[in-house]
């Protein structure tokens, strides 16, 4: 898997490490580039949504979506599908991509359902598996930074170009999976 570690997100809360004058100016700029009406995953991943599109959809045991209640057209394609099940290709992502939270998601695409739903469930703690099986991955960490995998290295590519043509703030680096799966939630 190819990696990146996107930053900074919008930082919605009080970090948990000392924060420095120069990560507050960060973040400050980061929060009046990143426009109001727009998710941080929009954003930065806008240019890979043609292809999320044709993805199966395994979001974790929160839905990773915010303000989607006030939302008739959200709450419609939420309402519908099935709870414990993949959310099929277009259903919620990258369709309702402005309403993905900026605090701890965890998403992970499928070009096909890698096994049945229970046992997805079962083994997502298993490193090995989910490297095997998971083609794009998206994570957040705590509002400040997120985390972007892909087992194809052109997805990794075309996110680094957006970031690098956003400027400053925003950086993307490197990302190994097993720095991730450190991190925790």
């Amino acid at each position: 898997m190819y990696g990146l570690r996107i930053e900074p997100s919008r930082w919605n809360a009080v970090p948990i490490w000392p924060a420095t004058p120069e990560m507050n100016a960060r973040h400050d700029l980061a929060r009046r580039k990143i426009p109001n009406d727009c998710s941080s995953f929009w954003f930065f991943f806008e240019p890979i949504f043609p292809d999320l599109a044709s993805c199966w959809l395994y979001w974790g045991d929160e839905c990773p979506l915010s303000g989607w209640e006030d939302a008739p057209d959200v709450a419609d394609a939420v309402g519908i599908l099935p709870v414990e099940d993949y959310f099929p290709p277009n259903a919620i992502l990258p369709r309702f991509a402005n309403y993905v939270i900026e605090d701890w998601a965890d998403l992970f695409f499928f070009k096909q359902p890698p096994c049945p739903y229970r046992e997805f469930v079962r083994r997502r703690d298993d490193d090995r598996f989910l490297k095997r099986v998971v083609d794009l991955a998206f994570h957040n960490v705590d509002g400040a930074f997120w985390v972007f995998f892909a087992r194809d290295e052109t997805f990794v590519r075309r996110i680094r170009e957006r970031i690098e043509s956003l400027g400053d703030p925003f950086t993307a680096t490197d990302f190994r999976w097993e720095q991730w799966r450190k991190l925790g939630s």
